[in-house]
Parts: C-alpha cells; sequence; structure tokens
C-alpha cells in the first residue's frame, strides 16, 4: 500500500479514527520510501563512481581498438559530469546547511 489516494482512504475508512490511522500509516511510508539524507549522499556517491567505471571502460575499450562507436563514450562522460556535479553541488548544500545551523544562537 505505497500511496492511497483519498477516495480509497473513504472506502477503506468506516470512522473518523480509523481514516486518521491510514493517514498517518501512509504519511509514513512517504517518509521511509524517500529515505534519509545519508541514504541520498550514498547514492549519489555510488552514481559517481558507477559512471566513472563506465568511462573508463569505454576508454579502455576504445583503446584496444573493440569498440566502433564513440558516442558511447561521450555520453558516458556527461554522465559522469553531471553525477559529479550533482553530488558536488548536495555537499554545497548541506555545508551551508550545517553553517548556517552553527551561526544559531540558544
Amino acid at each position: 500500500m505505497a500511496v492511497i489516494e483519498p477516495i480509497k482512504m473513504m472506502t477503506m475508512a468506516n470512522s473518523a479514527s480509523e481514516l486518521s490511522r491510514i493517514r498517518s500509516e501512509s504519511a509514513k511510508e512517504k517518509v521511509s520510501s524517500t529515505g534519509m539524507f545519508s541514504d541520498i549522499l550514498a547514492n549519489a556517491i555510488r552514481n559517481v563512481e558507477q559512471t566513472d567505471n563506465a568511462v573508463i571502460n569505454d576508454t579502455e575499450k576504445l583503446a584496444t581498438g573493440s569498440v566502433d562507436d564513440l558516442h558511447n563514450l561521450s555520453i558516458d562522460n556527461m554522465k559522469s559530469q553531471l553525477a559529479v556535479n550533482m553530488m558536488v553541488q548536495m555537499r554545497n548544500r548541506a555545508l551551508d546547511s550545517y553553517n548556517t545551523l552553527m551561526q544559531i544562537t540558544v
């Protein structure tokens, strides 16, 4: 039961308390499906590693002459650059957030 539409909620619920219970369960599922920041950052790092390995493999294939299409190398190279740029932006945003939190006086 990933996402419950409001109409299905109404048909499933017999009372207002049961409706609020169904809403809270669906909200919990949404939070767990989005993941924590550490999971998102780990996925970004993994994506950078995978795209970098793809570029290395394509470069080796091109150097050995086992591939004829140069466009795959340029596509994988662009994917790798975009993955690195996204991870750098995530890092910058995290550092900005941390610095903002450190400036808060209690």
